[in-house]
């Protein structure tokens, strides 16, 4: 029987000139990791595994163009990707996947090990759950007794500016894990850190609901960007109607507290534009 033999790399290369590329870049990761990469870079290498052949480093930079960065894109679902950069939607899904297995990582490294006992904490696990995603959506982080991490659910899912909070899966989740405390939290993906009249109330409800199975609610964090606002830190997590009177006593005190937040945000986004502007 004749042996067959391999084709010659020169041919391989020739027949595929991006050959040599790929291998070059595969190298540096294996060398140097991704720390030297330009975000197309970091595309580029991942539509290796999806793309035996062609430019990707072509691909990569259509792609990035049409999301304007690497957030935006790999935050998007995989028919948006598929259908904007007109790409399979097996390429579109390894893209897609690389924020929620970060997400699944990094809660995997809070469960059983860290205690949730202070804002600090909430805010950090709750930056690595919604950071950077594009709809706004609602989480639940189940605590045991000794306030270590049980479980976090994405109770809902809503439109850029707002999402409605679901109670009876909430109360399902909370209890099917056990919880013994649990800290709320969701996004706001325009960028605005402050708590709306709608967070204040919902906050209420859910506090009301989850007291009657006898779980407390230690936190609810806002994310903005990189940033988190605690509602224990601005002592307004306790905020309790004990009556339908007291109710609607203390709705123009809630629109008060949304009202003075609200000028506390705009004042420390004014203060940082002064900043900007005296170092330019």
């Amino acid at each position: 029987m004749d042996e067959i033999k391999k084709p010659e790399k020169a041919k391989v290369e020739k027949d595929n000139p991006h050959a040599g590329r790929r291998e070059r870049v595969r190298k540096r990761y294996l060398n140097y990791g991704l720390e030297s990469f330009e975000d197309h870079e970091v595309l580029e290498l991942l539509l290796f595994y999806t793309q035996p052949r062609g430019d990707t480093n072509v691909l990569a930079h259509k792609i990035l163009n049409e999301f304007g960065s690497l957030a935006n894109l790999m935050t998007a679902s995989p028919h948006t990707i598929s259908r904007a950069c007109k790409i399979d939607i097996k390429t579109a899904i390894l893209i897609s996947l690389v924020v929620p297995t970060y997400q699944k990582f990094t809660v995997s490294l809070f469960s059983n090990k860290v205690e949730i006992n202070d804002s600090r904490q909430a805010g950090k696990l709750a930056l690595e759950l919604l950071r950077g995603r594009p709809l706004e959506c609602f989480f639940v982080i189940c605590l045991d007794a000794h306030r270590r991490l049980i479980h976090c659910e994405k109770i809902s899912e809503g439109s850029a500016n707002e999402t409605s909070i679901s109670i009876p899966k909430l109360l399902e989740t909370v209890i099917k894990h056990r919880a013994d405390s649990v800290v709320l939290a969701h996004n706001h993906p325009s960028g605005m850190l402050t708590a709306s009249r709608n967070d204040l109330f919902a906050t209420d409800a859910t506090v009301k609901a989850l007291k009657a199975i006898f779980v407390d609610v230690l936190d609810h964090v806002i994310i903005a960007g990189n940033d988190y606002l605690s509602f224990s830190e601005k002592r307004i997590m306790g905020l309790k109607f004990e009556s339908e009177e007291a109710e609607k006593a203390d709705a123009n005190k809630l629109a008060d507290i949304a009202d003075a937040l609200e000028a506390e945000m705009a004042a420390e986004r004014e203060s940082l534009r002064k900043k900007v502007r005296d170092q330019q």
